[in-house]
């Protein structure tokens, strides 16, 4: 009996002493892929992690990582200025690691991140934490596969506050929560961050938010550019009034924006995006909307070497904004000129905006060629480096609305007037104001019963504004008449085309020369 006992005794302390000698070995494991992805994970100027400091224990590690945003100087990082915060992180070393219960499945670590205070945080930021101290509790669990992947997982708990400042706000925040796996040497980026909910409550209004999601698949391409799919989902956006904003509200249901991309063949690289509104309403007008884009043979060189000058010029950048205004622009140049190389072209493929009163639909291409030449020396190179068309279509019933309001929104818009929208004398049934002798002449020209604003009588000598080809004259005209006695001067102009109860419209542009409706227009009539 006593040398089982002795036995297990020297078994136990055998197995302990493995299970701390791993432990310890996967804590240099640990720390040593804790740096490469923090590394990895950093975007220098925009987000930095910097380690300053890290213990490591037999079993766990601790670590002060600060994360900063921007281009940090020096003096701001002691005087606590710019984006900047600190966060906890306990490293549990694997195989398996000590509080990671339920999970019996070998890893290198898990790793939590908690956000606490400290003396030279910004003071916005500490503001902030200690305003909404449940965002403390925040924790992000990493964990580290032998494999090199990393998986996290981020909770952001919810709370409702309300805060008494200038103005009464109460605040209901429903949470967040956010899952992402980043494999093949943070090469592949999949996941996902949803909000449920927000909501802010001020004596102005009620703005609320529920169900956003944002996905992203992404992986770095041979190009080293981050390509493929990101969206955003929102099921809705909703703006309440109250008081003297009562009027005033806003309602969007089921916003989509989805951006696609892919590298394609001669080291270009092509993307989609698609962006839409289910549902709508304005005041008293609803309304949903779709619009799609389609670019084509990007230079997949130029846009990184575009990125990279960006990334140094934000990184050092220059001491005035003259100066950085001129940078920025000469990168621009550099990008168009890079890009023109390999004819990349752009097509909105769709666009379609629905009212209660009709449909608008309408797509445009537009093709660029090697301009052959430098456009920062001679921009005039495009003029014949750029092929394009476009077409559209809308229901007459929207148009006449449309156009209606646009009469109305105009100064004195809405009025019924004679002769020609914006006359400055309108007619009545009033008897018309006396006008001294020396204006007597040029008096007679007002209609009889035309009723005379309260003007100087040298202003009311002025004839009225020279009227709409066509218009009656003498004639009242309503908005209705002004706006269909403007649609017929278009349609006679070849401006736009009726076709049975729509409006249409196509244009392109070639060597110089615009074709409207099929009638070729020389460019420079348009450039007089």
């Amino acid at each position: 009996m006593k040398k089982l006992v002795a036995v297990l005794v020297v078994l136990a302390v055998v197995l302990g002493a493995a299970w701390a000698g791993s432990s310890y070995w996967f804590g240099m494991k640990a720390e040593e892929q804790y740096r490469q992805i923090l590394a990895k994970a950093s975007s220098p100027p925009m987000l930095k992690f910097l380690v300053e400091n890290y213990k490591r224990g037999i079993f766990a590690s601790t670590a002060k990582v600060a994360i900063e945003f921007g281009d940090m100087g020096e003096q701001a990082r002691k005087d606590g200025n710019g984006l900047r915060f600190v966060a906890i992180q306990e490293i549990c070393h694997g195989p398996f690691p000590m509080g990671n219960i339920g999970d019996f499945k070998p890893v290198v670590a898990v790793i939590r991140t908690t956000v606490q205070s400290f003396p030279e945080m910004n003071a916005e930021i500490k503001k902030f934490l200690d305003e909404f101290p449940e965002l403390k509790s925040s924790e992000n669990r990493t964990t580290v596969f032998f494999s090199g992947n990393t998986e996290s997982v981020l909770t952001v708990p919810a709370f409702r506050r309300t805060i008494q400042k200038d103005k009464k706000t109460d605040i209901v925040w429903e949470g967040l929560s956010a899952h992402f796996l980043f494999a093949d040497g943070l090469k592949t980026t999949t996941g996902s961050v949803n909000a449920p909910g927000l909501q802010v409550t001020t004596p102005d209004g009620t703005f609320a938010l529920k169900a956003a999601k944002w996905a992203v698949n992404l992986h770095r391409g041979a190009s080293s550019l981050n390509l493929g799919d990101v969206s955003t989902e929102i099921a809705s956006i909703d703006f309440k009034g109250s008081g003297d904003k009562a009027p005033e509200s806003f309602r969007a249901n089921g916003i989509k924006l989805k951006i696609d991309s892919k590298e394609s063949a001669n080291n270009c690289v092509d993307a989609t995006m698609t962006m839409g509104v289910e549902q709508a309403k304005a005041a008293d007008k609803s309304f949903d909307a779709r619009l799609s884009f389609v670019f084509r043979k990007l230079d997949a060189e130029s846009l990184r070497k575009f990125q990279d000058a960006m990334d140094a010029l934000n990184m050092q950048p220059p001491a005035s904004e003259e100066e950085m205004q001129k940078r920025m622009a000469a990168n621009y140049l550099d990008l168009a000129a890079g890009l023109l190389k390999k004819s990349p072209e752009v097509e909105l493929t769709e666009v379609k905006f629905t009212m209660p009163e009709g449909t608008f639909n309408g797509k445009a291409k537009v093709v660029f060629t090697d301009p052959k030449g430098s456009i920062a020396e001679n921009p005039l190179l495009l003029l014949n480096a750029v092929t394009a068309e476009a077409e559209c279509t809308a229901q007459e019933s929207l148009v006449r609305y449309i156009a209606a309001q646009a009469l109305k929104n105009l100064p004195g818009g809405g009025e019924t007037v004679p002769g020609t929208p914006g006359s400055e004398i309108a007619e009545s049934d009033e008897s018309p104001a006396e006008v001294p002798e020396s204006e007597e002449e040029d008096s007679e020209e007002a209609e009889p019963g035309a009723a005379v604003p309260d003007k100087a009588p040298s202003e009311l000598a002025r004839p009225a504004k020279p009227g709409l080809p066509g218009a009656p004259q003498g004639k009242a005209l309503s908005v209705e008449e002004q706006v269909a006695l403007t649609l017929d001067q278009l349609v006679k102009q070849d401006l736009i085309v009726k076709d049975g109860a729509n409006y249409k419209a196509s244009a392109s542009y070639r060597g110089g020369k615009v074709v409207l409706n099929g009638r070729t227009i020389p460019l420079e009539n348009l450039l007089k």
